[in-house]
């Protein structure tokens, strides 16, 4: 019975996977946008938003998830330095 159930929503799940994954990478392209605009090199954000430079790398690059505490520091610095942004714009 449930591998009939799991048959029938496989799809949908794993459509729903893939729309995730691309939401996420939005917010990674959204994130290295934001720190580019600002003219900030990798290492100068990681220190203004208190993060170890290889954990912002990794995060930047996909191979991690910000947290949404991250987003809310990454937010309120780009809101510092005069840029108009949510977190939702971020993600």
């Amino acid at each position: 019975h449930n591998d009939l159930v799991y048959d029938l929503f496989k799809p949908n799940v794993e459509e729903l996977f893939k729309k995730g994954e691309k939401k996420m990478e939005g917010c990674i392209n959204k994130v290295k946008g934001y720190r580019n605009m600002l003219g900030m090199t990798q290492k100068e954000f990681a220190d203004a938003v208190n993060l170890p430079l290889n954990t912002y790398a990794y995060k930047e690059t996909g191979q991690s998830q910000f947290t949404g505490l991250e987003l809310k520091i990454i937010r309120d610095l780009l809101v510092s330095k005069g840029v108009t942004v949510s977190i939702d714009d971020l993600i």
